[in-house]
């Protein structure tokens, strides 16, 4: 049996194995990617596979004001269109879930109560 890799449509010189390892992968490695497997039957090829990348944003907290007897407010730059959680740890060990929210444009604003039973707390922004 043969096996031949194409991307975008086009073959990819020196793929021959069973598997297509990518390593590294970048944003040009995005596209349609799909397998001719021949033998003394004939061949066949796969219905194309995309792979999509998405590019990474950091989220940024900016606090707002600091800390005052309202609570903390801060302010989140994000990538608009995606999920976010707002999570809170005393330790930086073990993180709770604080808040979610879908971001609909480049910043949000969130505000903390204030927690008396804790000396400290930490902030992180995470996205699924």
């Amino acid at each position: 049996m043969t096996f031949e890799w194409r991307y975008n449509g086009q073959r990819m010189p020196g793929r021959t194995s069973m598997t297509l390892p990518l390593v590294n992968i970048q944003s040009t490695d995005a596209g349609d990617y799909s397998v001719s497997v021949s033998n003394e039957f004939g061949s066949v090829t796969s219905q194309p596979a995309r792979l999509a990348l998405h590019p990474t944003f950091p989220a940024m907290l900016q606090p707002i004001g600091g800390f005052q007897g309202a609570g903390f407010r801060f302010a989140v730059e994000v990538e608009p269109g995606r999920d976010y959680r707002i999570q809170t740890s005393t330790d930086l060990d073990c993180w709770t879930d604080l808040h979610l929210f879908f971001s609909t444009g480049t910043a949000y604003e969130f505000s903390d109560p204030p927690v008396l039973d804790r000396p400290h707390r930490f902030y992180r922004v995470v996205s699924p």
